[in-house]
């Protein structure tokens, strides 16, 4: 999908104004202290991945994996906010994308891309269209982690953030439509999953 398809644009707007104000200003949930960060070393832990690794970190937020990746990191994120203030304060190579329009890196070749926290905030209708996107960057391996229940921090608004919540085993069925799982790990409330593009 085109971040011109006028649907979309308008829904990634939205999503831009409401994750940037999120990282500046905070949610309600936390009486506006800075949007909490997820849990992307768990990811990084469970698999085992060292820190000289080429890596991807796809709805970076505050970039917090940059500190253990130093030398080889690239973060993505749909609010510009964030991407404007990592690029002041950290090391690495940041763009201010969708997931659905990752053309930024074509020219990238990437030990692990690592999705945490991310997927659950994608609406239902656009969930195939970022995993196919996803599955185009250059990466040996992809690595997931996905709640599957409602958020715990709310918007400003103190509306849900996740808009897509499906349990384990559908989750799971729809990253096969465009990857080939190497492992998967059932927790509450958590699929952490990592898998191998079907382009290879």
């Amino acid at each position: 999908m085109s971040d011109n398809n006028t649907e979309f644009k308008q829904w990634y707007e939205i999503e831009d104004e409401k994750y940037s104000l999120l990282y500046e200003k905070g949610s309600p949930t936390t009486k506006f202290k800075p949007y909490p960060i997820g849990a992307p070393m768990r990811l990084v832990h469970e698999f085992s991945y060292s820190n000289n690794l080429k890596v991807c970190d796809l709805g970076c937020g505050r970039a917090s994996l940059s500190n253990y990746f130093k030398e080889h990191y690239v973060g993505v994120d749909c609010a510009k906010y964030i991407i404007d203030l990592n690029k002041k304060r950290l090391k690495g190579d940041f763009y201010h994308t969708s997931l659905c329009n990752l053309s930024c890196l074509k020219n990238y070749d990437f030990d692990v891309s690592i999705c945490a926290d991310v997927m659950e905030h994608i609406p239902e209708a656009y969930v195939e269209e970022v995993l196919r996107e996803i599955s185009k960057v250059k990466s040996n391996v992809y690595a997931f982690g996905i709640s599957t229940r409602k958020s715990v921090f709310l918007d400003n608004d103190g509306g849900n953030l996740h808009l897509t919540v499906w349990d384990h085993e559908q989750w799971l069925a729809t990253l096969r439509n465009y990857f080939n799982v190497v492992r998967a790990e059932f927790l509450p409330s958590l699929l952490m999953v990592e898998v191998k593009s079907k382009h290879e």
